[in-house]
């Protein structure tokens, strides 16, 4: 994926819909990126008054009418962890961020994934370490092929396991928005802080992942119910939120890592990643 610089025409009409405003005091360098295959946009904003803080975003938005040549995957690292941008040259991704939850100690997703008809891992019970609670780990990304994906209220994982519908789950949370309505959040700290944030968020025309930086005197980060409205002006009728905090790493072929995580050491290895591959016809 070779991204050049386009046109800010669709650009200025995206910081509309996002901010409400006819003003936006958005500050854009390099903002507005078209790829030259598949009309994938790669869109970098910066804002100093969003939420009334200082914001930093990348999103990553694939037309829907695009799917089937660059459909969204999840790579996942066996028995290890593995920075996204290692894990996504692995998988020869175009675009990648890191994935759901994971155990920081010993590697492999803390929730239920599957991939391939195969279970993986299953969503470990609460009170273990690095474990969530069923109210944080509520919602699911479930991947039908080359065809399409949903964004879903995480059924049971024994339907999952015989389903043969999906080649791939990913339990995560919380879920943001379903059916177009604003999800209730649990009451914890995951939830009301400010952090860095990874979601993945679908509307009428698009599939987005979306990292938003934090924790920096540049990006103060969202809480979920600022996410939650973010994700609403971009018109998403269903968005789920994946591991934040210093996981939180966006990477593009080409470029590299396009975001600021959060962690003193740079990228924190993780257990699995969302990505867009190319495919050959």
């Amino acid at each position: 994926m070779n991204f050049q610089l386009k046109s800010y025409s669709l650009l200025f009409i995206l910081i509309l819909l996002i901010t409400g405003s006819c003003s936006p005091r958005f500050l854009i360098p390099d903002v507005y990126q078209k790829a030259k295959i598949g009309s994938v946009y790669h869109i970098h904003l910066k804002s100093d008054t969003l939420f009334n803080s200082k914001q930093e975003i990348h999103l990553l938005m694939l037309p829907k009418s695009k799917y089937k040549r660059l459909p969204v995957s999840i790579g996942y690292a066996s028995n290890e962890l593995l920075s996204t941008s290692v894990l996504a040259k692995n998988y020869r991704a175009e675009a990648a961020v890191n994935g759901g939850f994971f155990d920081r100690d010993n590697g492999g997703s803390v929730c239920y994934f599957e991939t391939g008809n195969r279970t993986i891992s299953r969503t470990r019970p609460e009170g273990d370490k690095w474990a969530k609670s069923k109210s944080v780990v509520n919602g699911a990304l479930v991947l039908f092929g080359n065809d399409s994906l949903v964004i879903e209220p995480a059924r049971s994982e024994e339907y999952y396991e015989k389903s043969q519908s999906e080649s791939a789950v990913m339990v995560a949370g919380p879920l943001l928005i379903h059916q177009s309505k604003l999800q209730p959040l649990p009451n914890v700290s995951l939830t009301n802080d400010r952090n860095p944030r990874t979601c993945i968020g679908i509307n009428n025309g698009f599939i987005i992942l979306a990292t938003i930086d934090g924790r920096s005197a540049t990006a103060a980060g969202m809480t979920l119910a600022e996410t939650q409205k973010f994700l609403s002006r971009l018109k998403c009728t269903s968005a789920l939120n994946l591991d934040g905090g210093g996981s939180t790493t966006f990477w593009i072929k080409g470029q590299g890592v396009v975001n600021h995580p959060s962690d003193r050491e740079g990228e924190r290895p993780v257990s699995d990643i969302v990505f867009v591959k190319r495919q050959k016809h």
